[in-house]
């Protein structure tokens, strides 16, 4: 296949793809990827599997090589991407004292956006999510309990 082929092919890939597979060309996990960017290990696997069926790659480092051969990125893209490349151990994380890795950017919304459209909130940020609104929904209804029980007070107070 020429380089023009493969070129077209690339310029089909997400922004999101692309880096998945600059930085499986760089030699990085899916699960180091999952560290660097902040998502599931699950997503990015899909996200280079669909990739991958795009390029009609027969392996993720063909996929990578083809991406790294081809760099069709938009200016935005690029300088976006080089935050991540260029240096994804200091630049998106942070390791802590205790030997774990903590994410530097916003904690991710559970919805989808138009900047993130899959979701790729790690396990924790799901959990976390789940909490925070378990414990919204419960003081809502308590204080809807609340309220219907002092209008039902008042309602016999006026009676």
């Amino acid at each position: 296949m020429s380089l023009p082929d493969i070129a077209v092919k690339v310029a089909l890939l997400t922004a999101t793809q692309r880096t998945y597979l600059q930085l499986v060309a760089q030699g990085y996990t899916s699960k180091q990827i999952s560290q660097i960017v902040g998502g599931s290990h699950h997503t990015i696997n899909v996200e280079i599997g669909i990739a991958m069926r795009l390029l009609g790659a027969s392996s993720r480092k063909q996929a990578a090589a083809m991406v790294k051969d081809c760099d069709v990125s938009t200016s935005y893209e690029q300088s976006y991407e080089a935050k991540i490349i260029a240096n994804p151990a200091t630049s998106l994380i942070n390791h802590n004292k205790s030997g774990g890795v903590k994410a530097l950017s916003q904690l991710p919304l559970p919805v989808s956006t138009v900047k993130t459209p899959i979701n790729n909130m790690t396990a924790a940020q799901r959990i976390m999510w789940i909490l925070v609104l378990a414990a919204a929904i419960a003081l809502l209804l308590g204080g809807l309990t609340s309220g219907v029980t002092a209008l039902i007070v008042s309602i016999q107070h006026w009676l």
